[in-house]
């Protein structure tokens, strides 16, 4: 008796799976519901190599400046540490494509940390090339040169992988004009820093014995359009260090300290005393005050 009953169990038990099972696949927007869920079940474990893949074509994108095309892998909430939005972002591109258009984008993946639909990729960044504008009483165009270390944060929707937010974790550039090309000079700051916080921000220049240097160092905030600080030239020191302590912004925008430096020959005759600029820099080194800002997002 009891195996009877635990045989018509048995026997419910099927003919209730084989009553659902065809309203299961045969439902038509069930099954269109299913194939694009993204679950742990259907997706694809080689994240890396699809990360990988990824930056690949966004490089190229950023050589071949197909702006419509690079804009596609972001995604419309995206936002950046810097407070930039996608529509900034777009601008910033152009006008960095119309400065530089000769300029050559270079990128390495780091290092990818990742699961079924979120990626952490850290990824080291350069940018080289000649600058189109030019300085009226220096002969030939500015060359910039531009390395950075940043963080961006991916996530994987029906459509693919898409940035939502990237942080630039460290940043340095240089633009150089005239004889400053064949100078050696970098500018120092802290990665990090509190609003308000007073910060030492120190230049170095190998300025050669016929030249005299002279220097301005302030801090700017990070935002676009950009705020130009005022200037005040200083006569580097006979060891080419100079230094100046800067107070950060209290907006809680990331900045950049800013050093714009000027090389002069001097020509003495007759008591006369005639310096000529043959050379002209600007050197930046990122200070961050906020950190990554990630939107929540919904699936798409």
């Amino acid at each position: 008796m009891n195996k009877l009953k635990k045989t018509s169990k048995i026997i419910i038990t099927i003919l209730t799976l084989a009553l659902f099972t065809p309203v299961f696949f045969a439902n038509p927007a069930f099954a269109a519901k299913l194939k694009g869920t993204i679950t742990a079940e259907n997706a694809n474990y080689s994240t890396t190599e699809e990360v990988k893949e990824f930056f690949d074509k966004y490089g190229k994108l950023n050589n071949t400046k197909e702006i419509d095309k690079l804009l596609e892998m972001y995604d419309d909430n995206y936002l950046s540490a810097d407070k930039f939005d996608k529509a900034k972002l777009k601008e910033l591109a152009l006008d960095s494509w119309k400065a530089y258009p000769r300029a050559k984008y270079e990128m390495k993946v780091l290092s990818v940390s990742s699961d079924y639909q979120n990626a952490t990729v850290l990824v080291q960044e350069s940018i080289s090339g000649e600058s189109e504008s030019k300085v009226d009483y220096l002969s030939g165009n500015g060359y910039i040169e531009s390395d950075a270390l940043t963080v961006y944060y991916l996530k994987k929707f029906y459509t693919g992988w898409k940035i939502v937010s990237d942080y630039i974790i460290d940043e340095k550039t240089s633009l150089k004009y005239g004889v400053a090309k064949d100078i050696t000079m970098k500018i120092d700051a802290p990665p990090l820093a509190q609003p308000a916080q007073e910060y030492s921000s120190i230049v170095r220049v190998d300025v050669p014995k016929e030249y005299v240097a002279l220097v301005s160092i302030n801090n700017e905030e990070i935002t676009f359009p950009a705020q130009k600080a005022e200037e005040v030239f200083r006569t580097i020191k006979n060891d080419g260090i100079q230094e100046r302590i800067l107070k950060a912004n209290t907006n809680k925008n990331n900045e950049n300290a800013v050093a714009s430096i000027g090389i002069a020959k001097t020509n003495i005759t007759n008591r006369n005393v005639e310096v000529n600029i043959v050379g002209i820099a600007f050197l930046t080194s990122r200070v961050n005050l906020s950190h990554p800002m990630i939107p929540e997002k919904s699936d798409k």
